[in-house]
């Protein structure tokens, strides 16, 4: 029995140790073990993941449908299998994504060059595309998800896991990294706001030129009465001596 408490116990600590590390690492850690995973082919890991959003998301699924969507019942539902059913979600979702790219390197050879590098992807700019997936997101979650839709735990696990998927893009690169902790912006954000601001200077270019060209042109009542004549100073009549 103190051998069953005691592996319990460290279990307990190894699983809150490892969320402490996510929340550390703004979810950099796991994302290394899914990578790591991927990478040694961890077959077990990878059925333990299937096996447990399989699992999950057929119970919540069969509670949607022979259960009242009341709130307790969607806060235990929720409870019991929302956050395992998002972890392994996410853990495969972004496992494809990380293979995708791997086998995208291999059939270009090693011409590809993943998002996040790309030249257009800086900070600022990531944030704006995250912004409008995440929009997208939320209108698909109200859409399709309302209270009685017999999918809604898939909608919901779908919702969480695809904008957590769409958030690791703003994770920051090691350039990144090295720039903020220098007190430096690295090239990609020098060459974002060098757009942004030759963008803002050619539409006050615009602006100007169509406030030059409004001044200049003539008045609707000049042009049907015709323009008023220029004033002329009054001749003095030449004086013979």
């Amino acid at each position: 029995m103190a051998t069953f408490k005691e592996k319990a116990t460290q279990n307990a600590d190894s699983i809150f140790e490892y969320i402490n590390s996510i929340i550390d690492t703004r979810g950099r850690s796991h994302i290394q073990t899914i990578m790591k995973t991927w990478n040694t082919r961890d077959k077990k890991k990878i059925a333990t993941w299937v096996a447990v959003f399989a699992v999950t998301l057929t119970a919540s699924t069969l509670i949607d449908i022979y259960l009242p969507h009341t709130i307790f019942i969607n806060v235990v539902k929720w409870i019991l299998f929302g956050g395992a059913a998002i972890y392994s979600g996410f853990s495969l979702a972004y496992m494809l994504v990380y293979a995708f790219g791997q086998w995208l390197t291999k059939i270009t050879g090693g011409r590809w060059v993943p998002l996040k590098q790309q030249p257009w992807a800086s900070f600022k700019a990531r944030i704006w595309v995250v912004a409008a997936l995440c929009v997208g997101i939320i209108g698909r979650t109200i859409t399709y998800g309302n209270g009685d839709t017999l999918l809604w735990s898939l909608v919901g696990y779908s919702s969480i896991i695809l904008v957590a998927l769409v958030a690791t893009f703003l994770l920051k690169t090691e350039d990144e990294i090295e720039a903020k902790t220098f007190g430096i912006r690295d090239e990609r954000t020098k060459n974002y706001d060098k757009a942004v601001e030759e963008f803002k200077q050619n539409v006050q270019e615009r602006k100007d030129k169509a406030r030059e060209k409004a001044e200049n042109r003539t008045k609707l009542i000049d042009r049907l009465l015709g323009e008023k004549p220029e004033k002329t100073p009054d001749e003095k009549p030449n004086q013979e001596d």
